[in-house]
């Protein structure tokens, strides 16, 4: 999750899906970032401006950063269950879900944090809003929840699958799509009302999903699985990624410029949407769980062990 929901969704100009996509560039490829916490799995990053971001992982940690990556902090998140997933709209609210059906929301920032309670006890994988009320999060089970208040509230919604939900991603308020296990794709027009099967081609587990705008999008997956789609996923085509490694998280920096991370310390880029992808040199063979790119230079992916790397040159 990065830049391209600011471009596709205008009212969420900032957040996870927001920044400046003409950044001045610097040298350096990927930087690894050193913690007091070594030896957490992280699981994955969100951003919202070139500063200031958050990291979620293994036993309930939360880190927050004000420099760009370069120091993190822990947060107080009131859980021990591994969180799997952080999203924030701007600088003070955000989102973290995780194991045992957690949810954990702030107002400020991470300053505090509060449990919210799911009403389910399926692990929950995703966390997604386009504003500071409205959202979803997914899971096992098929588990995909509606929120109109900021996660005070939830409803489930019919997700007419039980596998699990990967990863979700909206382009506003309305069309959104899911990714999870044996290929599925889901797709809604309506909020979620009704979600409706896209054909993957697919039997591969898919581990996240994004958007660059109605019409224009990328899931990666199991087994070096990319799948792209030009017409809002009515028809998904295979992308080469020239690996068989899990292929963990997809993030992109507009149309053509677009990063994924894997197992075994992968990093894939493409310049040309996917046409063709190239490795990026990291310096670790730990396996990376969540990528994210503010702009076309500044990026983050963190992964097993307690990785944490940052780019300011798009990892070149």
């Amino acid at each position: 999750m990065g830049l391209l929901a600011a471009m596709a969704f205008a009212m969420n100009i900032y957040g996870c899906e927001g920044g400046n996509p003409t950044p001045t560039p610097t040298p350096g490829g990927w930087q690894k970032v050193f913690t007091f916490i070594s030896a957490v799995n992280y699981q994955d990053v969100c951003f919202v401006d070139t500063q200031n971001g958050w990291i979620a992982g293994q036993g309930g940690v939360v880190l927050h950063t004000a420099d760009g990556g370069s120091t993190w902090d822990k947060e107080a998140s009131t859980t021990l269950n591994k969180l799997n997933s952080v999203f924030f709209t701007d600088s003070r609210n955000g989102w973290a879900v995780g194991d045992n059906g957690t949810l954990v929301r702030t107002r400020d920032g991470g300053t505090t944090w509060n449990t919210r309670l799911t009403g389910v006890a399926a692990n929950l994988t995703t966390v997604y809003f386009t504003d500071p009320n409205n959202g979803w999060i997914g899971g096992w089970s098929g588990v995909i929840m509606h929120t109109t208040d900021g996660a005070d509230t939830l409803s489930l919604q019919a997700s007419g699958v039980t596998g699990k939900i990967n990863s979700i991603y909206f382009v506003d308020f309305q069309k959104g799509w899911a990714v999870g296990t044996l290929g599925t794709i889901l797709h809604t027009e309506d909020k979620g009302d009704t979600w409706l099967v896209q054909p993957s081609g697919s039997a591969a587990n898919l581990n996240e999903v994004v958007f660059a705008d109605a019409n224009l999008g990328w899931a990666v997956g199991d087994n070096g699985t990319i799948l792209s789609t030009s017409n809002g996923g009515a028809s998904w085509v295979n992308q080469s990624s020239g690996t068989n490694s899990k292929l963990s998280s997809v993030d992109f920096a507009g149309a053509q410029n677009g990063w994924i991370a894997g197992d075994n310390g992968l990093i894939l880029h493409t310049e040309d949407g996917g046409a063709t992808w190239k490795s990026q040199k990291i310096a670790t063979t730990n396996n990376q769980s969540g990528i994210f790119f503010v702009d076309l230079l500044n990026g983050w992916v963190v992964g097993l062990s307690g990785d944490i790397f940052k780019t300011t040159s798009g990892g070149k």
